[in-house]
């Protein structure tokens, strides 16, 4: 179960690139492709499967999120 993640988006001509990191260690990193088409619907899928997953665990019906957006300069 992740609670604590960082997710680092990459834009690209046809779609995106999702890169997430259990900032608490409990899981592996992993990266999912998405279209154009299927960014939306990809982005709130897992972030929903996530808010689900700690819901179930801590056997709870209530869940924080917390977002913060930084752009990466890369020079």
């Amino acid at each position: 179960m992740i609670q604590n993640a960082q997710i680092t988006i990459e834009q690209f001509d046809n779609g995106i690139t999702l890169k997430w990191e259990d900032l608490g260690g409990a899981t592996d990193s992993m990266a999912i492709v998405a279209t154009d088409m299927d960014k939306e619907r990809v982005i709130g899928k897992n972030i929903y499967d996530e808010i689900k997953c700690v819901m179930d665990g801590s056997l709870c019906n209530k869940v924080k999120m917390t977002i913060k957006y930084e752009p990466i300069n890369e020079e």
